[in-house]
């Protein structure tokens, strides 16, 4: 658990250590990671790492946090198809993010977090509530696969083509 910071100070040291978690991930196995190096790497005191987290991990979650954030802030009410290219739009510009996170094996912690959001970013329910339950979850995780193979195959596909993807699959479902 991380603490949520007011103070300015203390923010900018949770966004510091953030950033040196990820510049070391891009080097080596997050399980070869040591608190002293990424404080050494963060620029800040051992103190100031459990001053705002506990363990490596909630440094991981703090970034993850803010992520959601960011793409709560960033969707906008549009027709499907526009719903489609925010989404991977979002996730190509955060592209070297995701291939970190995915290559250090957190992917079940990005659907996680983003499976809280999911359904602000779907379109309204229908009338029968329980067939469209079934129908939502089927949708979120869907598009999560899509995602997760785009990554995987390290954004070879345009975004124009996921999103065409994505439209076609989900089509008969919204």
């Amino acid at each position: 658990m991380y603490l949520r910071q007011a103070n300015k100070t203390a923010r900018q040291s949770q966004e510091l250590i953030a950033e040196g978690l990820f510049r070391l991930m891009d080097r080596k196995p997050f399980s070869q990671i040591r608190i002293t190096e990424l404080c050494q790497e963060a620029g800040v005191g051992r103190k100031t790492f459990y001053r705002n987290f506990q363990t490596k991990e909630d440094v991981v979650e703090f970034r993850l946090d803010q992520m959601q954030q960011e793409y709560l802030a960033e969707m906008t009410p549009c027709p499907w198809e526009g719903r489609l290219r925010q989404h991977f739009t979002y996730v190509q510009q955060r592209m070297k993010v995701f291939l970190t996170l995915y290559d250090q094996g957190f992917y079940g912690r990005i659907h996680r977090k983003f499976g809280e959001v999911a359904p602000a970013f779907l379109p309204v329910g229908r009338k029968d509530q329980v067939e469209w339950e079934y129908r939502s979850q089927f949708l979120i995780e869907g598009l999560e696969a899509l995602e997760r193979v785009w990554v995987e195959r390290n954004f070879q596909e345009s975004l124009d083509q996921v999103v065409e993807m994505a439209r076609k699959l989900t089509e008969t479902l919204v």
